[in-house]
């Protein structure tokens, strides 16, 4: 542990040392010893996770049973589920979104153009939003289930608009024609 360079201490046991003390002899438990170490970087930076990340794999090659814990290890974790969740999460639900606008609009290219708007709007406002966190609040980092939760609520209610509006407008658009029925379906729904 105390070759790793993002390593600053370490000791074993829950106490560390005491200069002119005897060593306390590690407790262990079933086997397992707690060794207790201190990033050089903060908790919540990138290079502690990485410090992290070599720590985990270094003592994979000594034992799997060997777990690196505590804030970083926790961070690092968080940041590596709430990836996973929005490569799975994400595509599912526009997937889901293009099925329901198909079979409501009857055609492929509509819910295409109505999703393709729905993910840029959101883009928009995540990409404004880590601006204005980063820039003008001095933010440097979020919570990273911040982008799945928005992608859920921002796409949710525009794709709950989109619905809305283009139901809106088919049924005018039989009655009135499609120019006609576009500007009283906006008009309404608006």
């Amino acid at each position: 542990v105390m070759k790793d360079p993002g390593i600053d201490s370490a000791f074993i046991g829950l106490v560390p040392p005491q200069p002119g003390q005897p060593a306390v002899p590690p407790k262990v438990v079933d086997g397992t010893v707690l060794i207790q170490a201190t990033t050089k970087a903060a908790s919540d930076s990138p290079e502690a996770e990485d410090t992290v990340q070599r720590l985990r794999s270094d003592l994979d090659a000594v034992s799997e049973d060997a777990l690196v814990g505590g804030n970083a290890a926790t961070n690092l974790d968080v940041h590596e589920a709430s990836g996973r969740d929005l490569r799975v999460i994400v595509p599912t639900i526009l997937l889901v979104i293009f099925v329901v606008l198909a079979l409501l609009l009857r055609s492929i290219v509509a819910p295409l153009l109505l999703v393709a708007a729905n993910v840029v709007s959101f883009a928009a406002t995540i990409g404004i939003s880590a601006l204005v966190f980063q820039h003008v609040f001095g933010f440097n980092s979020s919570d990273p289930s911040i982008v799945l939760y928005g992608f859920v609520f921002l796409v949710a209610l525009g794709i709950d608009y989109s619905i809305f509006l283009m139901t809106r407008v088919r049924e005018e658009a039989k009655v009135l024609g499609t120019r006609p029925g576009i500007l009283i379906g906006l008009a309404v729904t608006g």
